[in-house]
């Protein structure tokens, strides 16, 4: 027995209409949302490969940012970019041709980051990040006191501009 007064024909009506409008509502924003999501995820790649080339060259400001994200220490920061400075002014052919921008040397035995040693017993890195990552570990397990007090006075003169 049907509860309502409604005829039949009227109720399957309503039924239908409410069914094509919730496909209209809130079933097709998905299908479209999706392709704008692809096309915006395929932006978003680029963009990404585009910046991480342009953060992989070796550059003033691209160091000081790599070495910020390895210390999220401001001092710290300053202190190690001021040293990577005094080294290699990050043009010296160990920097460019050997990715050694540090001037590391093989520290106790410490080869984590390092593929090979040169004639000169200086580290051969695959990338300039790795002897970023380098100093920041030999700088924290020997401490930054005995490189600041023998950098100090050389400090005034080192422009630090990015």
């Amino acid at each position: 027995m049907r509860r309502t007064n409604v005829p039949l024909n009227r109720l399957v009506m309503k039924r239908i209409i409410f069914t094509v409008l919730f496909v209209l509502t809130v079933l097709y924003p998905f299908k479209e949302g999706k392709s704008n999501a692809e096309k915006q995820t395929v932006g978003q790649v680029s963009n990404a490969a585009m910046l991480t080339a342009e953060a992989n060259k070796l550059t003033r400001r691209n160091v000081h940012d790599y070495l910020y994200h390895l210390t999220q220490d401001s001092a710290k920061t300053d202190l190690y970019f001021r040293i990577l400075l005094n080294e290699s002014n990050l043009t010296s052919e160990l920097a460019v041709e050997q990715n050694n921008i540090c001037g590391m040397r093989n520290w106790e035995g410490k080869n984590k980051y390092f593929v090979g040693l040169n004639k000169s017993k200086y580290c051969i890195y695959p990338h300039w990040r790795y002897s970023a990552k380098d100093l920041v570990e030999y700088m924290e397990h020997y401490g930054r006191r005995a490189w600041y007090f023998r950098f100090k006075d050389r400090f005034h003169r080192i422009s630090t501009k990015l």
